[in-house]
Order: structure tokens, then sequence, then C-alpha cells
């Protein structure tokens, strides 16, 4: 029944990484090693299950992984929230933001990347 999968669907979000401060290399240990639930830089409103798609800065679109823990405010960054991630998988070739850019022009997301966002079904 295509109502019940629809209903099944969790939201997608774009979580945004660096590369200076290791999170190539945790990315990539996570997905090889299968280590425990990194946390995450993640919206207020994620919920356990929800998928994300790492952004590595200037790389693009690099890992995908799952929302494992509820938001909770980061004592680290005012305003922020973060959350355990698990099930990082690398996309392999990474995306790069120029070609997200090209297929995808109405994701303004892309053009200023930030920490986050969650876009539209």
């Amino acid at each position: 029944d295509l109502r019940k999968t629809s209903k099944q669907l969790h939201p997608l979000h774009i979580l945004h990484a660096g590369i200076d401060n290791g999170d190539r290399n945790l990315l990539e240990r996570a997905a090889i090693q299968n280590l425990p639930p990194p946390t995450w830089t993640v919206p207020k409103n994620a919920k356990i299950g929800d998928e994300v798609i790492l952004d590595v800065a200037t790389i693009g679109f690099f890992a995908t992984a799952e929302v494992a823990s509820q938001p909770k405010p980061r004592p680290d960054r005012k305003n922020r929230y973060g959350s355990e991630i698990k099930d990082v998988r690398l996309i392999e070739p990474v995306i790069s933001l120029d070609e997200i850019r090209k297929t995808l022009p109405e994701l303004s997301w892309v053009k200023y990347a930030r920490s986050h966002t969650t876009p539209p079904g």
C-alpha cells in the first residue's frame, strides 16, 4: 500500500562538516570500522531514524547516516543541537557541490552551505 510506505519515510537533513577539524577522517573511520555513533550538529526538529547526508567542506556530499538520538542543546555551541548518528556509509564517488548546484538549482543551501538544512519533500 503506497500510503503506508509514504508514512514510513523520514525527513532528509543535509549536515555540514569540516576538514581541518577531522570530520572527514571521523566519517571514514566510522564507516569502515563501524564505530560507535559520533555526535553531530543537527536541526532541533530531527528525529531518531531521520536520514542525513553529510557534506564535507570543499569536497561535497561525502556520506549518509541516520539520526540515532534525540537532539539536545550542545554545551559547546550556542543555539545548536547535537545528536548521535549511526550507520555511516561513504558516498563513492563523492558528489561535488558544483554537481548538486547544476542538478538541483532550487536547493538554495548549496549556494551558501551552512551547518544544516532540511530540504522540502
